[in-house]
């Protein structure tokens, strides 16, 4: 720009379409209509290998409702792509003065985009009914005693014996009396979650204090926005109403989650083996010795998604 001022500008852009598994064995939740939302129909992961006919039929008959992303007006793969990551970057360098020992102002700001972590993504996706059903079997619970109500072995002379006759009890081929109401769940993700955001600034003086000495101070810090962020849908609660097709669905809905983090920094270095002009003789190799100080301020806070 001028003898005395640097200027770098710059824009990214960042596009992250959405995780999918090679069949498309992804799964959601509709909660206007109480619904499973899967990727590929249910016949279908059963050819597969995904699930079995018996956990599709048991959670069916417990009322559970299954659909395809399209009746449920969602895209394939069950989250939009981002479309918004345009990332400016700014930089500057400003001489203040004349002469070797001037003062120099130095700083820069960008903002960049990440994926979210495909390992909790992929983690539900595998958890998801019909893909996963913990089967039970107990002498306690109301849900798997015959008359429906508890601690059938304080009532009855018990009928399997633990490590005896237990080794077929429970059976994947046939879930009647396996699964029960309360025994499977679903996460989901918002179909419009955004990427989430970070900002990265710093600002820095430097000034030559003495002859190969550089002194520096400065301000660094950034600020994570749109995090993920997990959200209990229905958890723990009895009114019918809730129980949503004799699921307990767990919703990944829009990130608010922040986190901003800034620390000021300050630093002496200086330059060894250079001759008495500032400049390296031939064949001699500069070194230089620095000490530094920093202090972070980690403060965790909260934002809107549309931020």
């Amino acid at each position: 720009m001028t003898p005395r001022l640097n200027l770098n500008l710059g824009l990214r852009y960042d596009l992250f379409p959405p995780y999918y598994e090679k069949n498309n064995a992804v799964s959601s939740f509709d909660p206007a209509k109480h619904a499973v939302v899967l990727g590929t129909p249910v016949d279908n992961l059963v050819k597969l290998g995904y699930t079995f006919p018996s956990i599709v039929n048991r959670l069916t008959d417990m009322g559970m409702k299954f659909e395809t992303y399209d009746q449920a007006g969602l895209p394939k793969h069950m989250i939009n792509t981002s479309k918004d990551g345009f990332g400016p970057r700014l930089g500057f360098a400003y001489r203040m003065g004349d002469g070797s020992k001037s003062l120099v102002v130095r700083g820069g700001y960008r903002i960049s985009y990440f994926h979210f972590v495909m390992g909790g993504w992929a983690a539900r996706m595998r958890q998801n009914v019909p893909m996963t059903a913990r089967f039970y079997w107990s002498q306690t619970q109301a849900a798997y005693s015959p008359d429906g109500i508890a601690n059938l072995s304080l009532r009855t002379v018990p009928q399997y014996i633990s490590g005896q006759n237990t080794t077929n009890l429970v059976q994947p081929s046939d879930a009647s009396k396996s699964l029960a109401r309360g025994c499977c769940g679903i996460s989901y993700f918002n179909s419009d979650m955004p990427d989430p955001r970070v900002q990265d600034w710093n600002f820095t003086v430097e000034k030559e204090i003495m002859p190969n000495t550089v002194a520096r101070a400065g301000y660094i810090g950034n600020h994570s926005t749109r995090l993920e962020q997990l959200y209990q849908y229905n958890n723990n609660t009895t009114a019918p109403r809730r129980l949503i097709s004799g699921t307990r669905p767990r919703a990944r809905r829009c990130p608010p989650v922040s986190s901003p983090t800034s620390a000021p920094i300050s630093s002496t270095e200086r330059r060894m083996g250079s001759s008495s002009a500032g400049r390296t003789p031939a064949g001699a190799t500069p070194m230089a010795s620095s000490s530094n100080w920093s202090a972070t301020t980690p403060r965790v806070s909260r934002s809107r998604c549309s931020t």
